[in-house]
């Protein structure tokens, strides 16, 4: 049995991040599941030094070890970056491409962000130009999905048409998401109720390649942490601007992590304390 905690170096990491990473490692240490540390690193543009650092430095701070992944920055830059993994993609891309609802979407950003209903993009239609930049998208046909989720049960969701290749001809999320984790074995995920959509897009993939580990994976969609506004933390929203170890203790995470999970005070402030302490759940 194997998990991962799949931070980006594309902010520093918020609270959000970190609660979600703490549960993980409580779950999978009480249960004997192994973690994987596994950094998406895939989109270049948003990826800073500083951030890569602070992965390290905040599980190490935390007292989060893991069983498989990097040792440190270099390690992660020479063996583990998901660069080093890009014939993956380029292969599960390669499965997808030849899927007859797969067609060319040349729409820009901006396009696609004014279009609130997927299913009327103009190039639904579209053939592919080999000269032309364009992306490749996947038409669900309003396909629904039901996603097995340890807490909710199964959970019927809709999909709408999404990327699977970007214009620059690198893998979607979806798709070097679902890879690393066919790759890496996972059997159990650990995430946002905001990545639930994610969680089906990766299903339905996987049901077109050809049913692979990741349709028997375990999913926990936890509950999101909000900021004050009630919104929910991301690292586009400029959530973290700092590290967090120069805004709060590791006592004050420790004892905001109890109080999002609704449990009985008082908490342990060792992380290591938790794996007794936390009542259990069958997973």
């Amino acid at each position: 049995m194997r998990t991962r905690i799949a931070p980006t170096p594309s902010g520093y990491l918020h609270v959000g991040n970190v609660f979600s990473f703490i549960l993980t490692w409580i779950r999978a240490r009480q249960y004997g599941i192994q973690i994987l540390l596994r950094i998406d690193d895939a989109d270049r543009l948003r990826k800073r030094p500083e951030y890569l650092d602070d992965i390290f430095r905040v599980l190490e701070w935390l007292q989060l070890d893991y069983d498989i992944g990097p040792s440190s920055v270099d390690d992660f830059e020479k063996n583990w970056s998901q660069i080093h993994r890009s014939s993956l993609y380029e292969n599960l891309l390669n499965k997808l491409f030849t899927h007859q609802d797969v067609f060319a979407c040349f729409c820009s950003r901006s396009q696609i962000n004014s279009v609130h209903d997927e299913t009327q993009c103009a190039c639904m239609n579209q053939s592919f130009d080999q000269h032309l930049p364009h992306a490749w998208k996947i038409n669900t046909k309003e396909h629904s999905i039901s996603i097995p989720d340890v807490l909710a049960g199964h959970l019927q969701i809709p999909l709408s048409p999404f990327i699977i290749r970007q214009k620059n001809s690198e893998a979607s999320y979806q798709v070097s998401s679902l890879a690393d984790d066919i790759h890496f074995e996972i059997s159990h995920i650990f995430r946002g109720e905001d990545l639930l959509e994610s969680t089906g897009r990766q299903l339905f993939l996987d049901q077109i390649i050809g049913p692979s580990s990741f349709t028997k994976t375990h999913f926990y969609h936890h509950a999101l942490v909000t900021g004050n506004d009630g919104g929910k933390l991301s690292k586009s929203a400029g959530a973290q601007r700092q590290s967090l170890m120069k805004q709060f203790s590791k006592n004050e995470i420790m004892q905001a992590f109890g109080r999002w999970m609704n449990l009985p005070e008082p908490y342990p402030n060792n992380i290591s304390d938790w794996i007794e302490w936390m009542p259990r759940q069958v997973l």
